[in-house]
C-alpha cells in the first residue's frame, strides 16, 4: 500500500511530490538551525546540501511526474522533449552549485578548525562518492544531450547516448541520500521531532522512477 500511494505522489500528475520535498527540506532546515543555534562554516553545509537534494529530487522525476512541465512549458522554447530536457538539466544544474557549494563550506571549516579534508567517517566517504557521482553525472549529462542533439539533426545514429546516465543518476541519488542521512544520526539529537524529520526524508527517497531512456 505505501509504495503504491508513494508512486501515486512522486510519479503522478500532481503537486503533492513537489509539496513532499518542499516539505521534508523545510524540516530539515528547522532541525539544523534548531540543534546550530547560530551560524557558522558547518552550518552552511547541510543547508546546502538540503538544497542539493531537493533539487536534485525535482530533476529525478521531471520526466514521471509532469506537474511541474505543466506549469511552465508554456514560458519556454522548443519542443516538448527539449522542454524536459531543460527541465532536467536545469534542476540538476542548480543541484551541482549547491552541492559544491556545500563541499567548499566544509572543506573550509575543517581547514579552520585543523582538520585533514580527507573522507574519514561513512558520512564523509559516501558524501565524497556522490560528488564524485555528481560530476560524473554532470560531465556525462552534456555530452549526452549533445549527441542526442546530433542524431536527431543526421536522422541517424552517429555516436552513443549514454543510456546508463540514467542508472547512474538514480545511484547518486542514493548515495546522496544515505550521506544526508548519516549526517543527521551524526549531527542531530536523539530526540523525536528529529527522528520524525530523518523519517520524512527516508519517506521521501522510498520510491524512485525508472530513468528515462
Amino acid at each position: 500500500m505505501y509504495v503504491e500511494a508513494s508512486k501515486y505522489v512522486l510519479l503522478g500528475d500532481n503537486a503533492y511530490a513537489h509539496a513532499q520535498t518542499l516539505l521534508c527540506g523545510t524540516l530539515v532546515l528547522v532541525a539544523v538551525f534548531g540543534r546550530a543555534r547560530g551560524m557558522s562554516l558547518f552550518v552552511f553545509h547541510p543547508i546546502f546540501m538540503n538544497f542539493m537534494v531537493m533539487f536534485m529530487t525535482e530533476g529525478l522525476i521531471v520526466y514521471r511526474n509532469t506537474f511541474a512541465y505543466n506549469a511552465l512549458h508554456s514560458i519556454m522554447q522548443f519542443d516538448a522533449k527539449t522542454k524536459y530536457r531543460n527541465l532536467h538539466t536545469g534542476m540538476q544544474v542548480v543541484a551541482t552549485a549547491f552541492g559544491a557549494l556545500g563541499a567548499l563550506f566544509i572543506a573550509a571549516n575543517k581547514i579552520q578548525n585543523g582538520k585533514s579534508i580527507m573522507p574519514m567517517s561513512i558520512h564523509s566517504i559516501l558524501g565524497t562518492l556522490a560528488l564524485v557521482g555528481i560530476i560524473t553525472q554532470v560531465l556525462v549529462g552534456f555530452r549526452k544531450r549533445h549527441m542526442i542533439r546530433l542524431n536527431e539533426e543526421m536522422g541517424v545514429a552517429v555516436g552513443p547516448t549514454y543510456r546508463w546516465h540514467g542508472k547512474l543518476g538514480l545511484v547518486t541519488y542514493d548515495l546522496c541520500a544515505l550521506s544526508m542521512l548519516t549526517g543527521m544520526l551524526s549531527y542531530l539529537p536523539y530526540t523525536l521531532p528529529n527522528l520524525l524529520v530523518m523519517v520524512s526524508r527516508i519517506i521521501c527517497h522510498g520510491v524512485e522512477p525508472e530513468p528515462k531512456p
